[in-house]
């Protein structure tokens, strides 16, 4: 039902018309712009890249929904499953690249949002206000990460304090630092420094969560380990050139939701749904993290250029969001009968930009 208190788009002439997905702001993903995230949600439908070319230069938001409707060419699978993760990741984009509406929607408060489409019960509420409201929940979703994102930087201490001096230990990449500190929860993170780091260059540098089941117990469920393995072997090669790099190792286990939260999340896995479905059947976010702590422990060492060792382009976006500047260094992933489905959804729902090693 509707409120007056409630933040109603769909309308052109509408005050928050800029909600809706037909809104003409452009959006960069994977590389590419997108006159629209309508543009972007629907070219996902499609498999092949001559498809979502096409899509991707509709003049319209109105064209390009046409279509991802009527073409007839080869579509992906499970499309009813994948595309309320597609809008995610589509209004996430369009909001964090546009600071205007990024204001825009923080302003809205507590107040509920609701796409006001008499047509689509689905992502609108429907002709009599009952609908799931979907695009809604999606916005207000995104809302709370900015307003989380936003405390999150308030609440972090200006200085970051080492516990202890620098130690120097050996590892199997060659001597390292290992530097421990605490955040503003009491929690310990370690900065891994290797080698000579100039902070006039691009230091090469690896934001890796914890992760025990991968990084210690070699799990093969996860590329984390190998992931982690390969920064390290990165950064030797690194240091054994005359230059050097840093593994910030962040005690963000399971995506921040915790280690029972993912084994947890684990049992689900294991009876068919994805990593994405799973979180969301124990209530907890897909993601958790925010890079505003390794930012401030980057900062306090003096660096705000790094190459980073990821596939994560929101891991990039938030670092960049915090003043530093990022050149990203790919590195890839190896798949087994036990992660690939793990990897598939990282690569094709969550964004991340994978090699894969066969």
């Amino acid at each position: 039902m509707k409120d007056s208190n409630d933040i109603l788009f769909y309308d052109e002439d509408g005050l928050f018309f800029e909600f809706s997905n037909f809104y003409p702001l452009p959006v960069k993903i994977d590389g590419a712009f997108w006159l629209t995230s309508e543009h972007f949600y629907q070219a996902q439908k499609f498999i092949n890249d001559s498809s979502k070319e096409k899509i991707r230069l509709a003049k319209t938001a109105e064209e390009a929904y046409l279509l991802g409707n009527n073409l007839q060419e080869s579509r992906v699978d499970n499309w009813e499953n994948r595309r309320v993760q597609i809008m995610e990741r589509a209004v996430y984009e369009k909001f964090s690249q546009h600071d205007f509406l990024k204001e825009k929607l923080l302003e809205t408060g507590e107040l509920l949002i609701k796409e006001n489409s008499p047509t689509d019960s689905f992502w609108g509420i429907g002709s009599d206000g009952l609908g799931k409201n979907v695009l809604g929940r999606i916005l207000m979703d995104i809302r709370n990460k900015f307003k989380n994102l936003e405390e999150a930087k308030q609440s972090v201490k200006p200085k970051w304090m080492c516990i202890e001096d620098s130690v120097e230990i050996p590892t199997e990449y060659g001597k390292m630092f290992f530097n421990v500190y605490m955040d503003h929860k009491g929690k310990e993170h370690l900065a891994i420094i290797s080698g000579n780091i100039d902070v006039d260059e691009h230091v090469l540098v690896r934001i890796h969560s914890e992760c025990i089941t991968g990084d210690v117990f070699k799990s093969s469920k996860c590329d984390c380990g190998i992931q982690l393995d390969r920064a390290f072997k990165f950064i030797g090669e690194e240091t054994q050139k005359g230059k050097g790099g840093i593994i910030l190792y962040m005690r963000d286990e399971g995506r921040g939701i915790g280690l029972g939260n993912k084994l947890r999340a684990y049992k689900f896995q294991q009876q068919g749904f994805d990593t994405i479905d799973a979180n969301k059947i124990i209530q907890t976010p897909v993601d958790d993290r925010n890079y505003v702590l390794p930012s401030q422990i980057l900062k306090s060492l003096g660096i705000n250029k790094v190459r980073l060792i990821t596939n994560n382009p929101l891991k990039i976006k938030d670092l960049e969001n915090e003043g530093i500047e990022v050149k990203r260094v790919k590195i890839n992933s190896s798949v087994t009968p036990f992660n690939k489905d793990y990897l598939s959804v990282k690569n094709n729902i969550m964004g991340h930009n994978i090699g894969i090693d066969y």
